[in-house]
């Protein structure tokens, strides 16, 4: 088995039933990129206790329950790639190697510049 599907087993496992897609896209020397995350909250991560009263979920200010995962960085040669279309099928595309669907996708996050 080679690095990258071990990768793609090893997050399809983790991945909760539903998650939230971040989308994330810079451009270098002109060239387009862009990067999709998996969002979900993980319990397991954070060892503080509950806090039952105030603001605070967590008395420990160190505990991230929230984890992004990178599904897929890739460049977009053509022009054409920067279209609705092209994004839409991108996306799916990453959502098929983890063996989600789009009913998957609680909603979606982008970054805007």
């Amino acid at each position: 088995m080679r690095v990258y599907q071990f990768a793609e087993v090893t997050v399809s496992e983790e991945l909760p039933p539903t998650i939230v897609l971040g989308l994330d896209g810079s451009t270098f020397n002109g060239r387009h990129f862009i990067a999709i995350f998996a969002v979900f909250n993980d319990l397991d991560m954070c060892h503080g206790t509950e806090v039952s009263e105030g603001p605070d979920y967590y008395d420990d200010t160190d505990c991230y329950t929230r984890r992004f995962v990178l599904l897929a960085f890739c460049p977009l040669d053509e022009e054409e790639d920067l279209g609705d279309e092209s994004l839409f099928d991108l996306i799916a595309d990453t959502l098929s190697h983890y063996n989600k669907h789009w009913e998957a996708v609680h909603f979606m996050l982008t970054t805007a510049t």
